[in-house]
């Protein structure tokens, strides 16, 4: 472009295209800086779902201290862990499998690296594929309904136990 405008430079036109050329293509620079940032890290953007996903991990945090109780479906006395998914996710509007087993099967698996407030965390905890489930809220922790006798809690994904029998992150929304 350089060239072109040098070997045009007494042509009043030509200069005026020249500068036009110029300020386009800055013009573009400049879209392309501003399309990139959501890819650089430097911004994120929202989803539709990020309401759902708040609404998610306030109503796991809000079930803490609720007794477990294996195979409960209404949430009056307390929850399994799949149950414990199934009541937090159908109070947010999203339909999810009861048991462990299908929700595993169902959802978009994701690396614990991509996890996500409100997406689900998936254990083997008999070597027999996604058989326990919690609520991923953020910070490396989770939400789940332990075992019958316990209460549901909260618990990091770095503890020894969660840790060498994670399977992988879950997700519906």
């Amino acid at each position: 472009m350089e060239i072109a405008c040098m070997s045009l430079t007494h042509h009043r036109q030509a200069t005026t295209l020249c500068g036009k050329l110029l300020h386009l293509a800055l013009r573009i620079l400049a879209l392309a800086a501003v399309a990139a940032i959501p890819f650089s890290g430097c911004a994120t953007a929202m989803t539709p779902h990020d309401g759902r996903r708040d609404a998610i991990v306030k109503l796991a945090i809000a079930m803490r201290d609720t007794d477990y109780e294996l195979e409960t479906k209404n949430g009056k006395s307390g929850f399994d862990c799949s149950g414990l998914a199934h009541n937090v996710y159908a109070k947010t509007g999203v339909r999810i499998p009861q048991t462990a087993k299908e929700q595993y099967e169902k959802a978009i698996k994701i690396s614990r690296y991509q996890l996500r407030q409100g997406d689900l965390v998936f254990f083997s905890i008999s070597g027999q594929g996604g058989t326990y489930v919690g609520i991923y809220i953020g910070g490396n922790n989770f939400v789940h309904a332990p075992s019958p006798g316990t209460k549901i809690r909260l618990s990091s994904l770095g503890e020894p136990q969660w840790r060498e029998t994670f399977l992988g992150g879950g997700s519906f929304l």
